[in-house]
């Protein structure tokens, strides 16, 4: 339907953004790190109908914190108001915080052989339904862990029926994960510049991209799904 934003540092411009989020009112808010600040997109197309316009209604976000932890993480999801899962890049390890801030669990490594060893990850997103998935970059695969931080599985790795030249079922330097309310798996691959659904047991349903309509994704590295069923790539 349509695309926003541009680089630079004015508004409604960005610089190395690197993940966004959409609200129940469907205003995206787009962490511009280069700039380092975020910026909300107030979407005027609330059907999503008709192309978006050139230049979206744009504001910065200056409120708050509620909010503020000191935490070294790369990659936060929240699970509902009462819990936080994030990503320690150093550690490489993944904790979960209450709502108070304080640490209840934690779970994860980077270094090993076993199949629950996650090398690094761009994304990850969970539901209370289906518990974590996670982008295992540097091995291009989805794992999937329990909320409680159990190894499940490694879904779509480089190997099986699906190891072929179309590369379909398969994922190529994946980065963000979105989770709809059925139960599909959205995965960015930044390597194939497109984007792949699959369902909660790994099983390739269908992709996207390069081209899109008249638009084209050339390194996706993040999306979220909105109440609506409509996608935002970045």
């Amino acid at each position: 339907l349509g695309k926003f934003g541009s680089s630079g540092k004015g508004v409604g411009q960005f610089r190395k953004p690197d993940s966004l989020t959409v609200g129940v009112d469907g205003v995206v808010t787009v962490m511009d790190t280069g700039n380092s600040r975020s910026q909300q997109i107030l979407v005027g197309n609330k059907l999503k109908i008709q192309p978006l316009a050139g230049n979206p209604a744009t504001k910065l976000s200056v409120s708050g914190p509620s909010r503020s932890w000191q935490l070294p993480a790369s990659m936060i999801a929240p699970l509902g108001a009462e819990s936080l899962y994030a990503y320690l890049p150093k550690e490489g390890q993944f904790v979960v915080l209450d709502e108070n801030g304080k640490e209840t669990k934690r779970f994860g490594a980077n270094k090993g052989k076993i199949p629950s060893v996650t090398h690094d990850t761009q994304g990850f997103a969970l539901t209370r339904k289906l518990g974590l998935y996670v982008s295992d970059t540097p091995a291009s695969r989805i794992q999937q862990f329990s909320l409680d931080g159990i190894w499940k599985a490694n879904h779509v790795e480089s190997s099986g029926f699906f190891d072929s030249k179309k590369k379909e079922g398969r994922v190529k330097d994946p980065r963000g994960v979105a989770i709809n309310d059925e139960g599909t798996i959205y995965v960015a691959e930044s390597g194939n510049a497109r984007i792949s659904a699959f369902n909660p047991k790994g099983d390739f349903l269908f992709a996207f991209g390069p081209q899109v309509g008249g638009l084209t994704l050339q390194d996706p590295a993040a999306l979220v799904y909105d109440q609506e069923g409509f996608i935002y790539v970045l």
